[in-house]
């Protein structure tokens, strides 16, 4: 299928919109606001600094190197850029990139906006060689949105997260939105780091194009002091656990997090 207009146009019209409609909030956040959360993400969201810091209404995240891997055993494709905003008062996550695939330019999206995800991949600014919607990538785009929140941790206080604690470490997050409901379970270390986020209520794409439920996995570490002033992740790594062994699709630096951006660079 042929299409005019980009797919980045399409991101910064989506994401601008949303920046529009959004509300930023003048206060900060106060360790009262947390207490009703687990203690385990309290003790992530003093580690990472951001009590007594503005609320955060949106997270900007720019990727430097980042590898993407089609399928198991394939050769990884280098994404040239990488932008993603989510945001915390709706769940609302949008991801593009751009890069080249045996020698061919593509650009893709992955969003989750009103309670529907997308997935799309437009080779050479001209065909849609992949354009998912359906109630299975609906619900996989919303466990991307809560392993995310991590890095929007105003999305912490989601009013649509239920949560339930497992052990000092360990909690259970339910997130419920327009219809669609998932959960997936958060780990931390000892001093507070988020480390890993698991959930089995994601699909995965076989290579029959079959979409069938596997636990997928989301790894964050080596964490820095961003622009946004606090101390967060520097990488995301995402992995299938398949039932011929583990598969790393998504393995990305984060370059920077900025908060409670405005506008959208074109």
């Amino acid at each position: 299928m042929i299409s005019c207009i980009s797919v980045r146009k399409a991101f910064i019209i989506e994401v601008r919109e949303q920046l529009q409609n959004q509300s930023i909030s003048n206060d900060n956040l106060e360790a009262k606001d947390i207490q009703s959360l687990p203690e385990c993400v309290q003790r992530y969201m003093n580690y990472i600094g951001c009590i007594d810091k503005p609320k955060i209404s949106n997270v900007q995240i720019l990727f430097g190197r980042t590898k993407h891997i089609k399928e198991p055993n394939a050769t990884p494709t280098d994404l040239r850029f990488c932008e993603q905003y989510n945001f915390s008062e709706i769940p609302y996550r949008n991801f593009y990139m751009n890069g080249k695939m045996k020698g061919l330019s593509f650009e893709g999206k992955e969003n989750y906006i009103k309670g529907k995800g997308n997935m799309k991949i437009k080779l050479l600014n001209l065909f849609f060689v992949v354009n998912l919607k359906n109630k299975e990538i609906d619900q996989s785009a919303l466990v991307t949105y809560l392993a995310e929140c991590a890095l929007i941790p105003s999305g912490f206080l989601n009013k649509n997260i239920v949560w339930q604690s497992i052990d000092k470490n360990t909690v259970k997050a339910i997130i419920d939105d327009n219809n669609n409901s998932v959960s997936g379970i958060f780990y931390f270390n000892e001093i507070g780091e988020l480390i890993k986020f698991v959930s089995d209520d994601r699909y995965y794409i076989t290579t029959e194009n079959k979409l069938v439920k596997m636990q997928w996995i989301a790894e964050m570490g080596n964490y820095r002091l961003m622009s946004c002033g606090l101390k967060l992740s520097s990488y995301l790594k995402a992995t299938w656990k398949l039932h011929e062994g583990d598969f790393l699709y998504f393995d990305g630096e984060i370059n920077d997090i900025n908060y409670n951006k405005t506008d959208i660079k074109n």
